[in-house]
């Protein structure tokens, strides 16, 4: 055969001696790490729920054109855990079947992945604290992704991915955080009317791209160490400076108002008489006051709840009591 001229070559010959170098060189098998191994849930942050395993899978098994028995073997061995326990717990006839083993683990791993379940967890999908729109448009494709697989017939799969679009669209609004971007995402949906929902994905991350950068550097300002010394040494003086005014300013409101207390007790002190200088309401004698008199006058009733008080006498006057 020459390799040159392979165009009339039977397509069958070829797909033999594909097979055949594959074989050969060791290619019959998934390389390991091509693919991902399935260990069940609960799943961790990134990895892929059974049914979006299962589809990989299939896709890469269909890449090595693998016969049922080795296409068997290799999923049992890209199964780890809970998920490889089921496995094991088959009969060894049903263990080499396809068909069954897929269908157990779809019974004990995909149940959970209803498409009510999806749907709900779709509908009720908004926008983390932190999470931009890129991320919160990807998050709402997958899950749809999920839907369109869990579906039972063939029918309800062709029904979601002709709602698709509009799906999308809507729950991409309605799950924005802000206001103004619920706003602006509106509007990008009037304009892509009738477009696919890549499209307005596509026209929103470009619009939202500059409010979504990465934070930038801040600005360094290099200085020396005698600029930093010298502005601490006029912040200091500046405090000391306030700080001596403050005191003085203390110090002659105390002495105002110790004035001024001197002033109200001598004023006091003017007005009130001395007990010698005083003349008794009772006995009217000088000498004392009337609380205190030895002689009390039995016609005149007692001043009991009424105070009184004894003054100096006015200038005018001879008399000390008034």
């Amino acid at each position: 055969m020459d390799p040159d001229n392979i165009e009339g070559v039977n397509p069958a010959d070829l797909t033999l001696m594909a097979q055949f170098f594959k074989k050969a060189m060791g290619f019959q098998s998934i390389p390991p790490g091509r693919l991902s191994k399935f260990r069940g849930p609960p799943y961790r942050a990134g990895e892929l729920s059974f049914l979006e395993w299962l589809e990989e899978f299939e896709t890469v098994a269909e890449q090595f054109e693998l016969p049922d028995g080795e296409k068997t073997r290799v999923l049992i061995d890209h199964l780890v855990g809970a998920a490889k326990e089921e496995v094991a717990c088959m009969e060894e006839v049903e263990r080499k079947s396809y068909t069954k083993v897929v269908s157990v683990l779809k019974l004990c791993f995909g149940a959970h992945e209803s498409v009510q379940s999806l749907s709900n967890s779709f509908h009720n999908r908004s926008q983390h604290e932190g999470e931009n729109l890129s991320d919160f448009s990807r998050a709402l494709k997958r899950l749809y992704s999920k839907m369109e697989m869990a579906a039972a017939t063939q029918k309800d799969s062709q029904a979601l991915k002709q709602l698709r679009d509009q799906a999308l669209r809507e729950q991409f609004i309605r799950g924005a955080r802000e206001v103004w971007v619920r706003r602006e995402l509106r509007r990008i949906d009037l304009s892509t009317k009738g477009k696919t929902f890549d499209v307005m994905r596509e026209e929103v991350l470009t619009l939202f791209q500059e409010t979504e950068v990465l934070p930038q550097r801040s600005r360094v300002r290099e200085v020396s160490v005698d600029e930093v010394q010298q502005s601490t040494e006029v912040a200091q003086s500046t405090l000391i400076s306030d700080l001596i005014a403050g005191q003085k300013l203390l110090t002659q409101e105390v002495k105002n108002l110790s004035r001024e207390l001197a002033a109200m007790r001598d004023s006091s002190r003017f007005y009130r008489v001395k007990e010698e200088e005083a003349t008794c309401f009772n006995c009217e004698k000088k000498g004392h006051f009337a609380k205190r008199c030895p002689e009390p006058n039995p016609g005149r009733p007692a001043r009991t709840n009424q105070r009184r008080r004894d003054f100096r006498p006015a200038p005018n006057h001879g008399q000390g009591n008034f």
